[in-house]
């Protein structure tokens, strides 16, 4: 406590001398308390802090100075130099402290041969403001020749060359130049890492080259900071062959892949072309499988992450049995919980697969294969949730092994379900053992169910179209498969059979590829073997397909006149078409209604019923009655609509013909009667709007101008019986 006091009242003392302006007997206080050993760093800072708010830099500098001097000789150069480093920012660096400084840095730094160089550029140029020349000391002390540098205002990194002892400058080679640095603009350099990587291609290029060779790991972790944090494959080898030249890249990355695999800093998967991602912070090997494990997601791609590290494995990385474990038991989880057979089948073969690697046999299964095949009702859609080919495949092999003979039927079982790329396996599989009767049962069933085997159905169109048809196809010609193909295309859209929403918007376009290929070549040679009436019915499927876009919708068509022209000679005017013609802005807004009758009507109607059903006795109940009638209402409202969206077709702007009055048209015509001019725009039902004279095209009034040309009459018996005529004076697009 006595210290504290006598602390206070020190500080206390100097505070009143110091406003007093008693600065002599400042000074000195300061020197006495300065050889009583009594004054601390923190104390010189509040009171030359204090001297220097009242504008007394002199005598801040020389209580600065008298400090330096005996907390040099007390504490050692290095702490003098850090109090005097504090202490700048309250002083402007007269000749006498920057001389004591000076002398601090030649105690310091006894070792450094351009030590007097550095300080005449520096802490005694009194240019410079005295916490600016300490600042660049320090910089310079940091910067012996070879070191890499930037400055802040370019973007390139530079490297120190020398000294020049003469001109008291730093040499600094920055863009193929030598840049001469002093002063004020020394401030703008800062040291970089001797493992800066743009600083090596620029400067070293042979330790970079070194580096590539010994350590891929350390090239990809000054890659990835330089060019990161994540980086594609094809970015990570151009910067590599960049170094090593095109020719050693597949050594380099044979070498590297495992490496990087096991990295604590990178992230990267075992794949053909991975990507790559700096991590934050180092993670241990169990931590980094877990990590991948849980972050996988569903299980299929839970599945592949444990194949794809047992393909690291098979490669040389180092295993670990507590990942090997934890992998197994979280694969034994999903066995015993109750899940699908797929998920019970796939479990069951990744954990034989990832068993080949672990110095001890795992535990047996809580499950075995005869006991999945026996819990599934329906072995054709077993392989359904399947979305990862990989471990699909795993699967099956896996079955193939325990079934012994037995494999050939239930091959042909699970076909219908599986994807497009594991049909084609198991076909080849079937073939090859000259069972191709089951195959083609199995493809009978595909054909039969397109909704339930929408990837099947796929498979078997690219059989069909890729040249000569397979034997177990000969049953069934190409119109009955590309009808199954546009069957699983229409059901994709309206009823998804898959639940991963993402897995089915990339089965149907699949689909839509398959169907576009070599722009609906292989539609086109299909068509030309098959009877005109199966055309027919082909080509309406098309018309009302939703699984279709726009555009293949109109490719399909025009294949289909390419086909068999003389089967669609009859040029059926548009607006006596079943089409209904629109807008894209009218469009969109009767979509929306729809949307709003659907999800909004519609549903506050059911909760109306359920309302008025909790009331009690339903046969003396009319809201319960009148809201049954309404659900009637609306749900015949909802099919009519949903029929009508069905049939829209936009009118295209730029497309209309102004040869004659058609659909999208304005047309400007004369009063017989009257001789005004009066003016029609004919649009689609959605579009009407009288009030602006737009009329739809499927009303009375304009049908009576449709197909009309220019000074043509039109006569036309208005509802009050009467008779009114216009001749046409000018046709023009409306859209």
């Amino acid at each position: 406590m006595a210290t504290a006091k006598n602390g206070e009242s020190k500080i206390v003392k100097f505070k009143k001398l110091t406003l007093a302006k008693q600065y002599d007997d400042l000074e000195a206080a300061w020197i006495s308390e300065l050889e009583a050993g009594g004054v601390t760093l923190e104390d010189c800072l509040v009171v030359v802090g204090i001297l220097a708010k009242h504008k007394q830099s002199s005598v801040a500098e020389t209580l600065a100075w008298y400090f330096l001097t005996v907390w040099g000789e007390n504490q050692g150069s290095e702490a003098a130099l850090a109090a005097a480093r504090q202490l700048a920012t309250f002083v402007s660096g007269g000749p006498t402290i920057r001389s004591e400084t000076a002398e601090l840095y030649r105690k310091a730094l006894p070792d450094l041969a351009e030590v007097e160089t550095l300080l005449e550029m520096t802490v005694l140029r009194e240019q410079t403001p005295f916490a600016d020349a300490l600042a660049h000391m320090d910089t310079l002390v940091g910067l012996p020749g070879g070191t890499f540098v930037r400055d802040c205002n370019v973007s390139d990194p530079g490297r120190v060359l020398r000294v020049d002892v003469e001109r008291k400058l730093l040499i600094v080679m920055l863009n193929g130049q030598e840049r001469r640095y002093e002063g004020q603009s020394l401030g703008r350099l800062e040291p970089l890492s001797q493992d800066e990587y743009r600083a090596l291609m620029a400067f070293d290029r042979d330790r970079l080259e070194a580096i590539a060779k010994d350590n891929p790991e350390q090239l990809a972790l000054m890659i990835l900071k330089e060019f990161g944090p994540t980086l594609r494959f094809s970015d990570m080898k151009d910067h590599v062959t960049e170094i090593l030249g095109e020719q050693t890249w597949s050594s380099w990355w044979s070498d590297a892949k495992i490496r990087l695999y096991q990295s604590l800093m990178i992230d990267m998967p075992f794949s053909t072309q991975p990507s790559f991602e700096l991590r934050a912070r180092p993670i241990s090997q169990m931590a980094l499988i877990r990590q991948r494990f849980e972050s996988a997601g569903a299980l299929d791609e839970q599945c592949a992450m444990i194949l794809e590290y047992g393909r690291a494995l098979s490669a040389g990385a180092e295993s670990h049995a507590d990942a090997l474990k934890f992998l197994a038991d979280e694969l034994t989880r999903r066995m015993k919980s109750g899940e699908v057979s797929y998920t019970k089948l796939a479990a069951l073969a990744v954990r034989a697969e990832l068993g080949r690697y672990a110095d001890e046999p795992f535990p047996q299964p809580p499950v075995g294969l005869a006991e999945v095949i026996a819990g599934e009702n329906d072995l054709s859609q077993m392989m359904t949730p399947a979305t990862n080919e990989e471990v699909a495949r795993c699967a099956l092999t896996y079955a193939r092994g325990e079934l012994g003979g037995n494999w050939k039927p239930f091959f042909a079982d699970v076909l219908p379900g599986c994807s497009t790329v594991v049909c084609r396996w198991l076909a080849e599989e079937l073939i090859a053992a000259e069972d191709g009767h089951r195959l083609a049962v199995a493809a009978e069933t595909v054909v039969a169910w397109p909704d339930r085997y929408p990837r099947a159905t796929l498979w078997l169109w690219k059989e069909v179209t890729s040249g000569k048809p397979p034997e177990f196809l000969s049953r069934m010609d190409g119109a009955t498969i590309l009808n199954a193909v546009l069957a699983a295309a229409a059901i994709i859209k309206r009823d998804p059979p898959f639940k991963d929403a993402e897995y089915t918007t990339r089965v149907a376009q699949q689909i839509r590829s398959g169907l576009s290929a070599g722009r609906c070549k292989a539609v086109e040679r299909i068509l030309e073997k098959t009877v005109p009436e199966r055309v027919q019915c082909l080509r309406e499927s098309v018309k009302r397909n939703p699984g279709l876009s726009e555009v293949l919708r109109n490719d399909l068509l025009r294949v289909f006149h390419n086909a068999h022209p003389n089967l669609f000679t009859e040029n059926v005017p548009a607006w006596e078409s079943d089409e209904i013609y629109t807008t894209a802005s009218a469009l969109a807004k009767t979509q929306e209604k729809f949307a709003n009758l659907v999800n909004v009507e519609i549903l506050a109607n059911a909760k109306s019923i359920g309302e008025a059903a909790a009331r009690g006795d339903l046969s003396e109940n009319a809201e319960f009655t009148a809201a049954l009638e309404e659900r009637d209402r609306l749900t015949e409202r909802a099919t009519r609509m949903r029929e009508d969206l069905a049939k829209a077709k936009i009118i295209e702007p730029g497309s209309v013909s102004t040869d004659r009055v058609t659909i999208g048209t304005k047309v400007r015509a004369e009063d017989l009667q009257t001789h005004r001019v009066e003016t029609f725009v004919f649009l689609g039902p959605w579009d009407s709007d009288p009030n602006q004279r737009i009329f739809s095209y499927q009303a009375p009034l304009s049908l009576a101008f449709m197909g009309k040309t220019l000074r043509q009459t039109i006569e036309f018996t208005a509802q009050d019986r009467s008779l009114r005529s216009w001749k046409v004076v000018e046709i023009l697009p409306a859209v």
